[in-house]
């Protein structure tokens, strides 16, 4: 589906593995929908399981705009008093499923991951609240494990850096797809490259330590010469890691 590639200076000794090329960046997960005869307890479902290496997903169903690829669970943009109203209803299954979990067993989550959508969509004082959700109501630490969050060049402000560097995230991935202006409007994305490359430097200035760049290959119009000029830029910011996506082209979608 991805290439990961693991980007470091000549000479230096192997970076770790990634713990984050496994998180899932969709929800419900495909594979989540199939026929149920009955509606299953929660608890149930839970109660064989074992709960101490965890890994939670926050979705944050919001973004800008739909790009042209898109085939993930997003809406554009939201009416006065959605998103805090998403945010209730997200409190409220936190609170369901940190209860189906019981304590028969020590609970514990190893990694977690906002996506979207676009999390950073969300204010800074909603960015605090989904932190907030995470920790109060789910029970994970965000400061001692490693903390995902997607955004955009649009959305990555540093007042939502801010919140996000100081809650503990550990990595910020942004999708950019195109340095190239023309690219990035053929893919239906709302940027420049100076907007892209301006928000770069704020998550750079917010010393989230793994930055990892989006980008898409095959997109109209894209030249060899051009997707070249893409990953100069990309590697001029000399990211941790960088993700280099097929364009798939799907019904229904964008």
């Amino acid at each position: 589906m991805t290439t990961v590639t693991s980007l470091r200076p000549a000479g230096k000794a192997p970076a770790p593995p990634s713990p984050y090329q496994h998180y899932v960046y969709a929800y419900p997960h495909k594979t989540a929908y199939r026929r149920l005869p009955d509606r299953p307890r929660l608890a149930s479902l839970w109660a064989a399981e074992p709960k101490d290496a965890l890994s939670l997903y926050l979705h944050i169903p919001f973004c800008e705009v739909r790009c042209g690829f898109c085939n993930l669970f997003t809406r554009i943009g939201a009416p006065d008093g959605l998103t805090g109203a998403y945010l209730d209803a997200l409190e409220r299954q936190a609170c369901a499923v940190r209860d189906a979990l019981g304590d028969g067993a020590p609970v514990r989550f190893a990694t977690a991951a906002f996506g979207g959508g676009t999390p950073t969509f969300l204010t800074a004082a909603e960015l605090t609240r989904l932190c907030d959700i995470a920790e109060h109501r789910m029970g994970a630490d965000l400061r001692a494990v490693p903390l995902s969050v997607e955004s955009s060049p649009a959305t990555a402000t540093a007042d939502r850096l801010e919140v996000l560097a100081d809650r503990g995230a550990t990595r910020l991935s942004l999708g950019v797809q195109s340095f190239d202006d023309t690219e990035a409007r053929a893919a239906v994305r709302p940027q420049r490259r100076a907007d892209v490359e301006a928000a770069l430097a704020r998550i750079r200035d917010a010393r989230v330590p793994v930055l990892n760049i989006d980008l898409i290959y095959g997109i109209d119009g894209q030249t060899e010469a051009s997707w070249l000029r893409s990953l100069d830029a990309a590697l001029a910011w000399r990211p941790e890691e960088l993700y280099l996506y097929p364009l798939y082209i799907r019904p229904l979608t964008g």
